[in-house]
């Protein structure tokens, strides 16, 4: 009889250590789902400021452009044989 009682105590032990285990996979599963989605949002805020990043580079370019061209209208000509 003792021998069934050791054995019902470690099933309930196993049992016991099953569900917590069970929980805490469940808690890092949940974990998991969270960092994903929030994996997924950076991804894609990234790629919206590399495309950001892209436009800037364009609109710098273009300002660049705009301004050696009034600067050029705006120095004074070389005078032939100064």
């Amino acid at each position: 009889m003792k021998r069934i009682g050791y054995v019902n105590q470690r099933l309930e032990e196993v049992t016991f250590e099953a569900g917590r285990m069970r929980s805490e996979f469940e808690q890092v599963r949940h974990r998991d789902e969270e960092l994903r989605r929030e994996f997924e949002q950076v991804r894609h805020r990234d790629k919206e400021l590399s495309e950001d990043r892209e436009v800037m580079k364009q609109d710098i370019r273009e300002l660049q452009r705009s301004v050696r061209g009034l600067l050029g209208l705006v120095r004074p000509k070389p005078t032939p044989g100064a």
